[in-house]
C-alpha cells in the first residue's frame, strides 16, 4: 500500500492494472481522483499501487543510462534538469535506485511517485514523462 502523505496531484500509480495520473485529492489523503480510472469516482487509497522505478521508467523521464567503469554491476542514471545534474543508481542488493546529494545521505526511491515527488522538490518543476511506460 501507498503511504497517502506521499500523494500528490500529478503522480502516476497503478489502480486495477491501469496506469493512472491523480488529479485531485479528498479527505484527508483516503480518495483520490483518478485520470485513466474508468468511472471518474474518488477511488481509495489502499486501492492504489505504487509503479515499480525501472531503467525503462528512468528513460522515459529522460534519465541517461551510463556504467561505472570501476564496478560494472553497478548502473547509473543521470539527469540534467537544467539546474543540476541529479544521479541515481541501481544498488545490485536493492530493489530500487537511491539518490546520492552528495552528503552520505541516500534517499531511496522504489516507486515511480517517489522519483516526481523528489524531482519537484529539487527543481520546483514537475517531472516530464515522454511516454507512459505500460
Amino acid at each position: 500500500m501507498i503511504n497517502p502523505k506521499e500523494l500528490r496531484v500529478g503522480n502516476l500509480v497503478e489502480y486495477n492494472e491501469n496506469i493512472c495520473v491523480i488529479t485531485d485529492i479528498h479527505g484527508y489523503m483516503e480518495r483520490v481522483h483518478l485520470e485513466g480510472a474508468g468511472n471518474g469516482n474518488p477511488v481509495h487509497v489502499s486501492k492504489l499501487k505504487g509503479i515499480p522505478l525501472t531503467e525503462e521508467w528512468l528513460k522515459q523521464c529522460g534519465f541517461i543510462e551510463s556504467i561505472d567503469e570501476d564496478d560494472e554491476e553497478e548502473i547509473s542514471a543521470l539527469f540534467n534538469s537544467g539546474i543540476k545534474i541529479m544521479h541515481f543508481f541501481l544498488a545490485p542488493e536493492s530493489t530500487g535506485y537511491y539518490y546520492d546529494n552528495g552528503t552520505f545521505e541516500e534517499t531511496h526511491i522504489k516507486y515511480v511517485h517517489q522519483l516526481q515527488n523528489l524531482y519537484f522538490a529539487l527543481t520546483y518543476k514537475e517531472l516530464e514523462i515522454k511516454e507512459v511506460a505500460k
